[in-house]
């Protein structure tokens, strides 16, 4: 008997994910999104796999002009779990290349809230410093 889908993307959920993150470093967007697409089908309040659809939208387009589809899915991960520091800097990094200050500061101080201590944090502070001159 053949499961039905939705069975059977939960039975396969974590090699879904485990695809995704080596199609994006094989720069395959359209098949990651697709894996994304059908663990969230079964799995809509996984944070990390809205955050990898994000990073698949912004890896295909890193210099925008539109960063909308990767910035609903970092607010999408934040919706699931509000403490996910890296959706936080990669909101605050498209809005920042988007000339967009108050908004990226906002989300590059959460990011810092959550994530003070990451190797990054001395990077951000500074981009922080720039957004506000």
């Amino acid at each position: 008997e053949v499961p039905a889908p939705d069975d059977y993307y939960r039975g396969i959920g974590p090699a879904l994910l485990i695809n995704a993150r080596l199609d994006l470093k094989e720069r395959q967007f359209r098949r990651m999104r697709d894996s994304v697409n059908k663990y969230l089908s079964v799995h809509p309040e996984d944070a990390d796999a809205h955050f990898l659809l994000g990073e698949s939208y912004r890896a295909q387009n890193p210099l925008g002009p539109d960063f909308s589809m990767s910035q609903a899915a970092y607010r999408a991960a934040l919706e699931h779990d509000e403490s996910y520091s890296a959706a936080y800097r990669e909101l605050g990094m498209t809005h920042r290349v988007q000339g967009q200050n108050e908004v990226a500061s906002e989300a590059l101080q959460k990011y810092l809230q959550y994530a003070w201590d990451e190797p990054d944090a001395g990077i951000i502070r500074g981009y922080l410093e720039g957004l506000q001159e």
